[in-house]
């Protein structure tokens, strides 16, 4: 299988506020370097904030309102069939770790309820609707989600060898399980919110 050049970009990704001006190129054409790029469907931008991505995801979701349904029923599983998925698809990577960011997409869910409980008065709980909707917040799904994957790894049920991004516990405190590994310091934050990180500490933390 051979690239094709037009469609293959370069991003830099670097702390350095004036890197080193540097050109690839494929089949002798030289690739065009951008500061944000779409891989997989994940907008990755070269300082890695995941603003970009969430802003789109958010505004791409708020899709309910065009459907005609008046069963609350259908309209949960609505939610949770068109919605709910482009506001998680691939969250272990891209997780939000800032207050405005977690908010914009607790918003889209938040509207939600309010469209299938279709209520939207100005005193109304929309914290109850979701309740009685059996809603979970995003952002405890997104630990969730760590934690499965954490599952995964540990179990090789996925071929990522964890032995070399993590180190088991010798010996575990009784706060931790027997499955527990040692927790990963970080002197930056895109490191110290990323995957690894933040994983091993929900993972850590999990009832024996």
């Amino acid at each position: 299988m051979e690239f094709n050049p037009s469609k293959c970009q370069v991003i830099h990704i670097t702390r350095s506020k004036n890197p080193n001006p540097t050109q690839y190129t494929l089949h002798n054409c030289i690739l065009e370097s951008v500061s944000l790029a779409k891989c997989l469907g994940v907008d990755i931008s070269s300082n890695l904030p995941w603003g970009t991505h969430i802003n789109r995801i958010s505004k791409k979701a708020n899709t309910l309102g065009f459907l005609m349904i008046h069963s609350e029923s259908l309209k949960s599983s609505a939610y949770k069939v068109i919605v709910r998925p482009q506001l998680e698809y691939c969250s272990t990577v891209w997780c939000p770790f800032t207050d405005s960011n977690i908010s914009k997409l607790e918003v889209v869910q938040r509207r939600a309820a309010r469209w299938v409980k279709h209520d939207y008065g100005q005193t109304s709980s929309v914290t109850e609707m979701m309740q009685s909707l059996h809603w979970r917040r995003l952002d405890q799904r997104r630990i969730d989600n760590k934690r499965y994957l954490m599952y995964k790894l540990t179990h090789n049920l996925i071929a990522i060898p964890i032995s070399d991004f993590l180190i088991p516990l010798v010996r575990p405190s009784r706060h931790y399980h027997q499955l527990s590994y040692r927790l990963i310091t970080a002197t930056t934050d895109y490191y110290k919110v990323s995957f690894f990180p933040r994983a091993v500490f929900h993972w850590n933390n999990l009832h024996p």
